[in-house]
């Protein structure tokens, strides 16, 4: 407790104040650790103890997340676009409309032909106070070339909902 108040005396812009207090500590003997000059560090702390005390874990929720990515796969492979778009996180329905995002995975599916299994890898993680979003990043190779895909995954109750998804291939780009 005694160092989260140092470094918010540190952050204060009193520097009469700061040498007097650093003074003080040389003259006991003890060295006080300051935040000054690094508030990354502080921020970072900050954000450990936030996810420790709220349960979120960065590992299993990427997961989640990956688990989230090879269902879509197979929904998809099954041509079963209506499902990915009623299993997406309520922001994602609200915001896009169901008819334009399953003609887009008909369109993908159409270009680009069968796919083989993705390879998925983890592009980001962020944490606010009212959710937490994975993303990730996934390759396919498919019958007419190369899909490149881009997830953004919202943690409900510790499963992965589809928040925001991107398709980039050349092919997609001509009629």
């Amino acid at each position: 407790m005694r160092k989260l108040m140092q470094c918010e005396l540190d952050s204060v812009p009193n520097p009469v104040r700061q040498r007097a207090v650093k003074l003080r500590a040389r003259q006991r003997g003890k060295a006080i650790p300051s935040c000054h000059g690094t508030p990354a560090l502080c921020e970072r702390l900050l954000l450990v103890v936030l996810m420790f005390v709220s349960g979120c874990s960065p590992k299993a929720d990427f997961s989640s997340a990956k688990d989230a990515c090879v269902l879509f796969h197979r929904r998809v492979d099954r041509s079963d676009y209506g499902s990915v778009y009623d299993a997406a996180a309520g922001g994602f329905r609200t915001n896009q409309n169901r008819e334009l995002f399953v003609g887009f995975l008909r369109r993908v599916a159409r270009k680009l032909g069968k796919c083989d299994d993705a390879t998925i890898s983890l592009s980001g993680f962020r944490a606010t106070f009212s959710s937490t979003f994975v993303m990730t990043a996934a390759t396919r190779t498919c019958a007419n070339g190369q899909l490149q895909e881009q997830f953004v995954w919202q943690m409900v109750r510790g499963e992965a909902r589809l928040a925001r998804y991107n398709a980039s291939s050349p092919l997609l780009l001509t009629d």
